[in-house]
């Protein structure tokens, strides 16, 4: 009887390390293509959080020209009292929503003193504290020699359910008529706010 062959035997050397060699080459090709989905995927997502833009997203392009969306608040100086965004019709105004745990808020915070400091006699500034903790959103203030009032928005009712902001920081400039003329979501462009204040102002 002929003698049994085994198999794997048979197989030429030369075969064998080829077979060897495109498995290797099968398994690195898999790898590489988990790894780029994984990456496409952290990629999105990091394009999906909330962060500071200068653009004008479709939200900001559908506030512009539009009666400024009214709100009443409580003072963050003064807790007791509640205060109407109405109440300050008739004077340009320029609401910046902001928070203490959001990094470009604390940077842009001394500009908008800075600003408050030059034009508030004819501009109304005001700030909503969006999200945060009072003492530390008062702790901010103090840093930051804000001055003039800010309200506070626990529960994000005014920034994202009424404005549709779902980032911080974001400006809203107010006309003397009521109408928002520009919104800046993301972080303040100065050379913007200037030139805006200095319209409304005829300074």
């Amino acid at each position: 009887m002929p003698e049994s062959v085994n198999l794997e035997d048979s197989i030429p050397q030369d075969y064998k390390k080829v077979g060897e060699y495109t498995t290797r080459r099968l398994i690195l090709f898999i790898l590489g293509l988990v790894a780029s989905i994984f990456l496409i995927v952290a990629v999105v997502m990091a394009l999906s959080l909330p962060t500071a833009s200068n653009s004008k997203t479709p939200q900001s392009n559908s506030l512009l020209n539009q009666p400024m969306i009214a709100f009443s608040l409580h003072s963050l100086q003064n807790p007791s009292r509640v205060i109407k965004l109405a109440s300050f019709t008739g004077h340009p105004i320029v609401i910046n929503f902001f928070a203490s745990w959001c990094t470009p808020c604390r940077e842009e915070l001394p500009q908008l003193e800075r600003a408050w400091k030059k034009f508030g006699s004819q501009v109304t500034f005001i700030g909503i504290d969006v999200k945060d903790s009072p003492s530390n959103a008062k702790q901010l203030l103090k840093t930051s020699g804000v001055k003039y009032l800010v309200m506070v928005d626990p529960q994000a009712s005014i920034a994202y359910r009424k404005y549709g902001f779902w980032g911080l920081p974001d400006t809203v400039l107010v006309n003397s008529k009521g109408y928002i003329k520009d919104v800046m979501v993301g972080k303040l462009i100065p050379i913007r706010l200037y030139q805006w204040l200095r319209h409304e102002t005829h300074s």
